[in-house]
């Protein structure tokens, strides 16, 4: 589900981390259970792994197979802490978020995330549908990413 990839972006560029949502079933991992594998991640990469602390984090969502059931989910009151702990409480550097895959019902959902989002921020996000998900390689080069994601890196089962 989400997977720091070994090489960062660049000798001293930002940690790459994937997150797929093409196994998540939202009658077994609730939108709440799956933020809490989020933050975790970040807990780990802040204590393990000064390049990401340092040079920041580019997310990579890959959104092929996204459950709609989690866009019913997303309550004020989710969005709201989450976008605080982001924001405020983690010492986070987010380089980039790129969304790839994107059904046309997150768009809307992206939008109004995106709206949320500080000006610098908003600058950095960027929604890529089915269509042109492709382009998301003009900010992530391919040789970073895991075969699955159309990359040269690795397979995602040897990277895990």
């Amino acid at each position: 589900l989400i997977l720091p990839l070994p090489k960062p972006k660049d000798v001293s560029g930002p940690r790459i981390v994937l997150f797929r949502w093409n196994n998540c079933d939202p009658d077994v991992s609730s939108l709440v259970d799956i933020s809490k594998v989020y933050f975790m991640v970040l807990d780990i990469l802040m204590v393990e792994d000064d390049n990401s602390t340092i040079s920041g984090k580019a997310v990579l969502g890959d959104f092929r197979n996204f459950s709609v059931n989690y866009i019913l989910q997303f309550t004020p009151s989710h969005l709201k802490k989450s976008m605080t702990c982001m924001q405020s409480a983690y010492p986070i550097r987010i380089k980039g978020m790129y969304v790839t895959y994107a059904p046309i019902v997150f768009e809307k959902v992206f939008s109004f995330i995106k709206g949320l989002m500080p000006e610098k921020i908003r600058n950095r996000m960027f929604l890529y549908s089915e269509n042109n998900s492709n382009k998301v390689y003009k900010h992530i080069p391919k040789s970073y990413l895991p075969k699955e994601e159309g990359g040269d890196n690795g397979s995602i089962p040897d990277l895990t």
